[in-house]
């Protein structure tokens, strides 16, 4: 038993060494024919190497917060449609939240929209958001140098800035920022403080942000509602870990719905959220994103499997007679069909291993010039091998059963 154990390995192993001699004795058409498999290899791990690095930085931006949160925003309405005085969010709504809500502990008011940012002659336009001083404990930004802004800068409505650090660079790539004016809209401001770097946050822009106290957004910026001098765009909620967020984000709304008289039929003015629905939204958008670009990576892999098919194809063709001559002499069907399988494998995991390899280069490049959290895992590795294994055997079956199939009789007259 333990004979032909050994005897049936032996086989194998000369069959794979005869199947790669097989391969490297057409360097050029074997070159040529692993490089779509390359392609498609490094394509699927790419991507999804990209996928979980986008998962990641998006935690890791979620994780910056505070942690439980509920998120109140204003909706803006409908073109043409007037926004009712009594819909719009304003800070004893806030205050109310944090009364009457079993749970909060604490809330953060702010109101947003679009600067432009002149320096220098340089400019910028970034997203601004009017804060308070509590709006740093909530996390979405740390200070990088200078300060953050503080009671008496809301209260007095100064103009000062903390400038994100996209921002910071392109006003002043060469010199500090700290201590620099900078024109808002037209309107002069001390820069106080800069941003650290962030992956993402509570909006899309990233870096490039200005923020100034929510008092000098509405009073000298202009990012108030008219005759609503408190009006608020978004508010963030923090809940006590006690109380569940989707209680308190009922909670939540039922109290702006009833203060505000909005009713069930009417077109919510107000958007709430919580951070793990943010989370869970955003990881649904990346998986749907990944899914996507997977199909049209595979469409690379189902090319390189053609390719390999029809140089096996052209293998059998070249070599009717030594197969004739191997059959004439005792080798199976079985045998010559698992030598060319075996031979597509080779052919496909080379090419499996070069992709690999491949999107090491690539991925060593991405975290040397981008921040993006990207690497190889072992899993995506194996997978990537395990996908050119499998092509090589599905890819060569059709040659390899063609060559099985083959007359021996027929093969030798045709020498």
């Amino acid at each position: 038993m333990a004979f032909t154990l050994r005897s049936a390995q032996g086989r194998v192993r000369t069959e794979i060494i005869d199947g790669l001699k097989s391969v490297l004795s057409h360097r050029l058409r074997s070159s040529l024919t692993a490089i779509g498999i390359i392609v498609a290899v490094s394509s699927v791990t790419l991507i999804t190497a990209l996928g979980e690095a986008a998962e990641t930085k998006v935690s890791r931006s979620l994780d910056g917060l505070s942690g439980r949160l509920v998120l109140v925003y204003q909706v803006a309405p409908p073109p043409g449609a007037a926004l009712l005085r009594r819909k719009i969010l304003t800070e004893r709504d806030v205050a109310l939240i944090v009364r009457d809500v079993p749970g909060v502990r604490r809330a953060a008011a702010q109101v947003s929209g679009r600067a432009r940012l002149v320096a220098g002659g340089r400019m910028a336009d970034t997203s601004l958001q009017g804060v308070g001083a509590e709006y740093l404990s909530f996390g979405p930004i740390k200070i990088d140098t200078g300060r953050f802004l503080t009671p008496a800068d809301v209260r007095s409505g100064a103009m000062v800035a903390i400038l994100g650090r996209s921002v910071a660079d392109r006003l002043f790539p060469n010199d500090g920022a700290i201590g620099r004016r900078v024109r808002i809209g037209g309107v002069p401001a001390e820069v106080v403080g800069t941003a650290a770097n962030r992956s993402g946050g509570l909006t899309s822009e990233g870096d490039n942000i200005v923020l100034v106290p929510i008092s000098a957004a509405r009073q000298r910026l202009g990012f108030g509602v008219p005759g609503q001098p408190d009006a608020v765009s978004q508010v963030l909620i923090e809940v006590s870990p006690t109380v569940s967020l989707e209680s308190t984000q009922d909670a939540v709304t039922a109290l702006i719905k009833k203060q505000k008289r909005v009713r069930d039929d009417d077109l919510d003015p107000f958007y709430v959220t919580t951070s793990k629905e943010l989370a869970r939204a955003a990881a649904g958008v990346i998986s749907i994103i990944q899914s996507v670009l997977t199909a049209i990576a595979s469409i690379s892999l189902l090319v390189g499997g053609i390719g390999v098919a029809n140089v096996m194809f052209a293998s059998v063709a070249e070599r009717t007679s030594e197969i004739g001559l191997r059959m004439a002499v005792g080798a199976t069907p079985a045998r010559i069909r698992r030598q060319f399988l075996l031979e597509s494998s080779v052919l496909c995991v080379l090419g499996g291993i070069g992709g690999v390899i491949l999107s090491g280069l690539i991925v060593g490049i991405l975290r040397a010039a981008t921040d993006l959290p990207i690497s190889l895992s072992i899993g995506s590795m194996v997978l990537a091998l395990t996908i050119s294994t499998a092509a090589g055997l599905l890819f060569g079956y059709l040659p390899a059963r063609q060559a099985s199939r083959i007359d021996p009789i027929a093969a030798l007259r045709r020498d």
